[in-house]
């Protein structure tokens, strides 16, 4: 009777460490409670922010808002999503001395898809440090004294850099929309709008012997100070810049500007964009290496210069460059892949 009793207790502990398990989805509401964390933030009894319900839910897990009002800002500690359905508005108000969300833990996969992050005097809003991979999805970042989503998360090499995916989104009156320094890091911009910044997007080789790339395509950057900026800071550092399919209009400075300081090197590739309406259209300069290679681009009615740079410019032989005020094409001459 003993053995069988003892055989019989199995599957009640089972059953006990099954329901003690962390749960696949917790859900947050403007109704609910945090001390509803000890239940899991069932949907049945929902969290009231989302950094509780991130420690209550499993690792790879989801985190999703109910109904519509602020949340607060959080730290990521696990690779998670957080999203607000379609018609679902999650606000995020950034104070003084605080990012909206930040991400430092070593390894980390995180989705943000469809949350508005707002700052009241905060430093910026999203802020990946550390992880694997982030994906901001139809979310939109503004406001932020320092940077809208700042990336400086290294991969474990450049053959492995961590990656970042922002789409859908939109970024504005941040000091710098988008800012890539640190690395390894690929970060790709797509289908978005960087607007009214005071830089738009901005990558920065920070790093000797650390390679990163940004790549932005089919995306808006308008009516911000500079569009976009990439810098090769110190000697060993490599920045890949890649624009293709977008507008960068409107900029008070310059659409696409570079810079590469001796032993660093900068590679601008600018495919199929209308440039228009800035003071310089492409730009680049400094006593690193640089190549920038332009195809089936149209840079009109720039204030200054349609293309400056002091080296070479390939170019495909098909873009459309005219009605600059000042010049055309200014310093280094295009080079061996064509004409303009």
């Amino acid at each position: 009777m003993r053995g069988l009793a003892t055989v019989a207790a199995i599957p009640l502990f089972i059953a006990s460490l099954a329901g003690a398990a962390s749960p696949q989805r917790s859900f947050v509401s403007t109704g609910g409670s945090d001390a509803n964390a000890a239940t899991g933030c069932t949907l049945a009894a929902p969290c009231r922010s989302f950094g509780v319900a991130i420690g209550a839910v499993a690792g790879d897990g989801e985190v999703i808002a109910l109904d519509s009002g602020g949340y607060g800002r959080f730290d990521v500690t696990k690779s998670v999503t957080v999203s607000a359905p379609p018609g679902i508005y999650a606000g995020i108000s950034v104070f003084s001395g605080t990012n909206g969300v930040d991400i430092n833990t070593p390894g980390v996969v995180v989705i943000l898809r469809g949350l508005t992050i707002n700052g009241q005097g905060g430093t910026h809003g999203i802020f990946f440090q550390s992880g694997a991979s982030l994906l901001v999805e139809n979310c939109v970042v503004g406001s932020m004294l320092g940077n809208g989503i700042r990336i400086v998360a290294a991969g474990s090499s450049n053959v492995l850099p961590s990656q970042t995916s922002i789409v859908g989104t939109t970024v504005t009156r941040n000091s710098a929309g988008i800012h890539l320094d640190g690395g390894p890091a690929t970060v790709t911009v797509s289908r978005s709008n960087v607007v009214s910044n005071g830089i738009g997007i901005e990558a920065r080789g920070t790093l000797d012997a650390v390679n990163s790339t940004i790549e932005i395509a089919d995306t808006t950057v308008a009516n911000n100070n500079n569009g976009v900026l990439a810098f090769a800071d110190v000697p060993g550092a490599t920045i890949d810049a890649v624009v293709t399919g977008s507008v960068l209009s409107s900029n008070v400075n310059n659409g696409i500007y570079g810079s590469a300081v001796a032993g660093g090197t900068l590679l601008v590739t600018a495919t199929g964009n209308a440039i228009v309406r800035n003071f310089n259209g492409v730009s680049a300069d400094g006593p690193g290496t640089t190549k920038i290679v332009l195809g089936q681009n149209t840079i009109t009615r720039q204030r200054q210069t349609g293309v400056s740079a002091v080296t070479p410019v390939l170019s495909r032989g098909d873009n459309t460059i005219s009605d600059n005020v000042s010049f055309d094409v200014f310093g280094g001459p295009m080079g061996a892949l064509g004409g303009l």
